[in-house]
Protein backbone atom coordinates (compact mmCIF):
# COMPACT_ATOMS: atom_id res chain seq x y z
CA UNK A 1 0.00 0.00 0.00
CA UNK A 2 1.33 3.50 -1.13
CA UNK A 3 1.58 5.73 1.74
CA UNK A 4 0.04 9.56 1.29
CA UNK A 5 3.63 10.93 0.70
CA UNK A 6 4.42 8.70 -1.98
CA UNK A 7 1.29 8.99 -3.80
CA UNK A 8 2.33 13.16 -3.42
CA UNK A 9 5.18 12.58 -5.03
CA UNK A 10 3.63 10.44 -8.20
CA UNK A 11 1.18 12.96 -8.49
CA UNK A 12 4.18 16.25 -8.80
CA UNK A 13 6.15 14.11 -11.03
CA UNK A 14 3.13 13.62 -13.74
CA UNK A 15 2.62 17.36 -13.07
CA UNK A 16 5.57 17.79 -13.95
CA UNK A 17 5.99 15.53 -17.03
CA UNK A 18 2.77 17.12 -18.29
CA UNK A 19 3.80 20.38 -17.84
CA UNK A 20 7.67 19.77 -19.38
CA UNK A 21 5.48 17.83 -22.73
CA UNK A 22 3.30 21.07 -23.28
CA UNK A 23 6.02 23.19 -22.82
CA UNK A 24 8.06 21.26 -25.37
CA UNK A 25 4.96 21.25 -27.97
CA UNK A 26 4.77 24.95 -27.50
CA UNK A 27 8.03 25.14 -28.21
CA UNK A 28 7.85 23.11 -31.50
CA UNK A 29 5.17 25.67 -32.12
CA UNK A 30 6.95 28.98 -32.56
CA UNK A 31 10.04 27.05 -33.88
CA UNK A 32 9.46 25.89 -37.04
CA UNK A 33 11.43 22.63 -38.11
CA UNK A 34 11.86 21.54 -34.32
CA UNK A 35 10.49 18.10 -33.68
CA UNK A 36 8.13 17.11 -30.70
CA UNK A 37 9.18 16.06 -27.86
CA UNK A 38 8.41 11.72 -27.24
CA UNK A 39 5.20 11.25 -25.23
CA UNK A 40 6.68 9.57 -21.89
CA UNK A 41 3.84 6.80 -22.81
CA UNK A 42 5.05 6.15 -26.33
CA UNK A 43 6.76 3.31 -27.44
CA UNK A 44 10.72 3.60 -28.24
CA UNK A 45 9.86 0.13 -31.01
CA UNK A 46 10.35 1.45 -34.54
CA UNK A 47 6.87 1.35 -36.01
CA UNK A 48 6.32 -2.26 -37.78
CA UNK A 49 6.63 -2.32 -41.47
CA UNK A 50 3.74 -3.98 -43.75
CA UNK A 51 4.00 -7.40 -44.05
CA UNK A 52 5.99 -8.86 -47.01
CA UNK A 53 3.52 -10.93 -48.65
CA UNK A 54 1.57 -7.77 -49.43
CA UNK A 55 0.66 -6.86 -53.13
CA UNK A 56 2.62 -3.31 -54.70
CA UNK A 57 -1.33 -2.94 -55.12
CA UNK A 58 -1.96 -3.23 -50.74
CA UNK A 59 1.32 -1.20 -50.13
CA UNK A 60 0.27 1.51 -52.58
CA UNK A 61 -3.22 1.65 -50.78
CA UNK A 62 -1.55 1.92 -47.24
CA UNK A 63 0.77 4.57 -48.15
CA UNK A 64 -2.36 6.27 -49.72
CA UNK A 65 -4.66 6.28 -46.05
CA UNK A 66 -1.48 7.24 -44.60
CA UNK A 67 -1.15 10.24 -46.25
CA UNK A 68 -4.63 10.89 -46.08
CA UNK A 69 -4.77 10.59 -42.47
CA UNK A 70 -1.47 12.85 -42.03
CA UNK A 71 -3.58 15.26 -44.17
CA UNK A 72 -6.43 14.92 -42.06
CA UNK A 73 -4.26 15.84 -39.07
CA UNK A 74 -2.99 19.02 -40.15
CA UNK A 75 -6.27 20.12 -41.39
CA UNK A 76 -7.37 19.63 -37.77
CA UNK A 77 -4.14 21.44 -36.43
CA UNK A 78 -4.96 24.11 -38.29
CA UNK A 79 -8.29 24.77 -37.19
CA UNK A 80 -7.58 24.14 -33.50
CA UNK A 81 -4.96 27.09 -34.02
CA UNK A 82 -7.33 29.32 -35.48
CA UNK A 83 -9.77 29.16 -33.04
CA UNK A 84 -7.36 29.65 -30.20
CA UNK A 85 -6.06 32.80 -32.01
CA UNK A 86 -9.55 33.61 -32.52
CA UNK A 87 -10.25 33.48 -28.80
CA UNK A 88 -7.49 35.12 -28.08
CA UNK A 89 -8.32 38.19 -29.64
CA UNK A 90 -11.81 38.29 -28.59
CA UNK A 91 -10.83 37.79 -24.64
CA UNK A 92 -7.73 40.99 -25.51
CA UNK A 93 -10.82 42.73 -26.95
CA UNK A 94 -13.30 41.72 -23.94
CA UNK A 95 -10.60 42.95 -21.68
CA UNK A 96 -9.70 46.56 -23.31
CA UNK A 97 -13.24 46.73 -23.23
CA UNK A 98 -13.43 46.12 -19.81
CA UNK A 99 -10.32 48.66 -18.92
CA UNK A 100 -12.05 51.25 -20.96
CA UNK A 101 -15.17 51.45 -19.05
CA UNK A 102 -13.58 51.39 -15.82
CA UNK A 103 -12.09 54.60 -17.14
CA UNK A 104 -15.02 56.47 -16.76
CA UNK A 105 -15.87 54.95 -13.55
CA UNK A 106 -14.32 57.74 -11.14
CA UNK A 107 -16.92 56.83 -7.64
CA UNK A 108 -16.75 53.55 -7.61
CA UNK A 109 -16.08 51.76 -4.10
CA UNK A 110 -13.13 49.96 -3.48
CA UNK A 111 -14.55 46.10 -4.39
CA UNK A 112 -16.52 47.80 -7.43
CA UNK A 113 -12.58 48.84 -8.20
CA UNK A 114 -11.31 45.27 -7.56
CA UNK A 115 -14.02 44.06 -9.64
CA UNK A 116 -12.85 46.03 -12.62
CA UNK A 117 -9.16 45.11 -12.09
CA UNK A 118 -10.25 41.71 -11.70
CA UNK A 119 -12.04 41.35 -14.94
CA UNK A 120 -9.57 42.98 -17.06
CA UNK A 121 -6.80 40.83 -15.61
CA UNK A 122 -8.32 37.71 -16.04
CA UNK A 123 -9.72 37.79 -19.58
CA UNK A 124 -6.35 37.91 -20.97
CA UNK A 125 -5.46 35.36 -18.75
CA UNK A 126 -7.98 32.54 -19.63
CA UNK A 127 -7.52 33.73 -23.19
CA UNK A 128 -3.81 32.85 -22.80
CA UNK A 129 -4.50 29.68 -21.37
CA UNK A 130 -7.44 28.63 -24.04
CA UNK A 131 -4.44 29.76 -26.69
CA UNK A 132 -2.16 27.03 -24.85
CA UNK A 133 -4.87 24.42 -24.82
CA UNK A 134 -5.18 24.99 -28.54
CA UNK A 135 -1.58 25.04 -28.99
CA UNK A 136 -1.09 21.87 -27.03
CA UNK A 137 -3.99 19.92 -28.76
CA UNK A 138 -2.79 21.13 -32.43
CA UNK A 139 0.57 19.73 -30.98
CA UNK A 140 -1.04 16.38 -29.58
CA UNK A 141 -2.67 15.83 -33.06
CA UNK A 142 0.75 16.07 -34.89
CA UNK A 143 2.44 13.80 -32.60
Amino acid sequence: MTSRRERARTAVRAAFEEAKLFFGYAFIVFVPGSNPPRHPHASPDAPKLPPANWTDEECQLYIDEARLDVQHQQTEKRDIRARAQVMLTTAIVVAGAIVASYVGKAGLCVVESLLYIAAGLFTPVSAVVVLGAGFLAAAHITA
